[in-house]
């Protein structure tokens, strides 16, 4: 399987190249989503309480469906 990697480094040029000028705004709207991720990801460990993620989806759902998540 071949390795993706989307490195800042990489994209960053393209899209000021695409962009000129108005690169800033690209900056602005990816700022968005950063956000909301952070946030999604800080409210789902709230309830891990230091706990792994794979122990913690044993002790709560089946094994079924943390087998196939974990693949």
């Amino acid at each position: 399987m071949k390795n993706v990697n989307l490195k800042s480094t990489h994209v960053l040029p393209n899209i000021l190249t695409a962009a000129g000028r108005d690169a800033w705004i690209s900056v602005l709207f990816s700022i968005i989503p950063i956000i909301i991720m952070g946030l999604m990801i800080f409210y789902m460990s709230r309830p891990l309480e230091r706990e792994s993620l794979l122990s913690f989806l044993r002790n709560h759902y089946s094994s079924l469906f943390v087998k196939i998540l974990a693949v």
